[in-house]
């Protein structure tokens, strides 16, 4: 598998965020990041590294929140065969962040982990 690349452009809400919102403002989101996520036909079945870049627009996140927020967005790359499963056996997540005032959004990395 080649690498796929794909960028949502909006942030991911933080753990914190996320909890005081109500369910189907959770559900709207979730639905809305999903428009921007290719999907495959058949589950890979090896392990793949995924790299989110979160570009936010004014505080860099701590890392529970951090991981936190991409939960709804492994959901999706599972639902879209993009990884075979959110456990650690089967994917390697890596996050980084910066501050982009001008342009918020998400990109997201996904390759093989080599052996």
């Amino acid at each position: 598998m080649s690498e796929i690349k794909f960028t949502i452009p909006m942030e991911l809400p933080s753990l914190n965020v996320r909890d005081k919102q109500h369910w189907s403002q959770r559900r709207k989101h979730k639905k809305t990041m999903s428009l921007f996520v290719p999907e495959r036909k058949a589950k890979p079945t090896v392990k793949m590294s995924v790299r989110i870049h979160h570009y936010r627009y004014s505080e860099i996140m701590d890392d529970d929140n951090l991981v936190a927020s991409a939960k709804s967005l492994l959901d999706i790359l599972t639902a879209y065969n993009l990884i075979y499963d959110d456990s650690r056996e089967w994917v390697e997540v890596t996050h980084c962040q910066e501050v982009d005032r001008k342009n918020r959004r998400t990109e997201v990395t996904i390759r093989e982990v080599e052996k």
